[in-house]
């Protein structure tokens, strides 16, 4: 990590899900969404949308909570209302964050012999 404000995006799908988390939390902070709940909701989301786009790991793992909580609750929900092919490509989506955010090496460690030899 260069330094605690890495303004250059993260890459891959974390930049994906880091650049939603910030846009919805803009838009509904702007909008109101359906509630004044959704506002605080929306203000409690922006930062943490921000600390994946600045790399830092305490947003990695509050997002992979957050999103293993929707995960569990959407399989209830499919098992309520069985599965379509909507559920179903809603339910790789969210696996496929869930592998980026787990899978994502947030401070990659390579030493300037391995540079060197890619």
């Amino acid at each position: 990590m260069k330094s605690y404000f890495d303004i250059r995006p993260p890459g891959g799908g974390i930049a994906w899900i880091a650049g939603c988390f910030i846009f919805a939390s803009l838009w509904f902070i702007a909008t109101g969404g359906d509630s004044p709940a959704m506002q605080r909701y929306a203000a409690a989301f922006l930062p943490v949308g921000i600390g994946l786009w600045l790399k830092h790991s305490w947003a990695r793992w509050i997002t992979f909570s957050f999103f293993s909580v929707v995960a569990v609750l959407y399989i209830v929900m499919v098992f309520d209302k069985g599965i379509t092919v909507r559920h179903a490509v809603k339910g790789l989506i969210l696996a496929g964050s869930l592998f980026a955010l787990w899978d994502w090496d947030v401070y990659p460690q390579t030493s300037p012999e391995e540079d060197e030899t890619r």
